[in-house]
């Protein structure tokens, strides 16, 4: 398996917390992206300040050396690219 840095949106909600344990288990690096800053089990991890309908802040996140996106609304599965 690959290790990627995947890119979380939806980390704030009831079912990102468990997308992110599973990729923090799995080895890979999560990076954030959302407008609320993460609770303190994940303040550890990179936080990309941004909203997910302005197509420039997704771009912003993506620039930060991106190989995944994940998000607890596509089945908490990560395209790679």
């Amino acid at each position: 398996m690959k290790v990627m840095k995947v890119l979380v949106t939806g980390y704030s909600g009831r079912f990102g917390p468990y997308l992110i344990r599973d990729l923090e288990s799995a080895g890979h690096s999560v990076v954030l992206f959302g407008r609320k800053e993460p609770i303190e089990e994940f303040a550890h991890l990179t936080w990309v300040s941004g909203d997910i309908n302005c197509f420039d802040n997704c771009l912003q996140a993506m620039k930060s050396g991106i190989d995944g996106l994940g998000s607890p609304f596509v089945d908490g599965k990560v395209a790679a690219n």
